[in-house]
């Protein structure tokens, strides 16, 4: 599994994988975040709201989880760590 930080409003390629961080937030639960996750070339395919510890799998892609998120706040942009394990489906490499 491949770990990546990215910045609010920021963007993410690992192959053919592309995962935008949308927002970052906190409520009375703790800090989230919602990621758009796609192929590349592909309009995106899934907006996932996750909270730290959470994953999902993606088909074609793999599993994301979210290991941790700093909300923004009025002085900072906030940013996401994730971790991505690409599906075989989901490997450059293997074409």
């Amino acid at each position: 599994m491949r770990e990546h930080v990215i910045e609010q409003a920021g963007e993410l390629t690992d192959g053919p994988v592309r995962v935008a961080v949308f927002r970052t937030l906190a409520d009375e639960g703790g800090p989230y975040a919602v990621l758009r996750v796609g192929l590349e070339g592909a309009e995106f395919v899934d907006e996932l709201t996750l909270r730290p510890g959470q994953q999902d799998v993606l088909e074609g892609i793999g599993r994301l989880v979210l290991l941790a998120t700093a909300p923004s706040t009025r002085e900072r942009r906030g940013a996401v760590r994730i971790g991505l394990e690409r599906s075989e489906a989901g490997r450059a490499d293997d074409v």
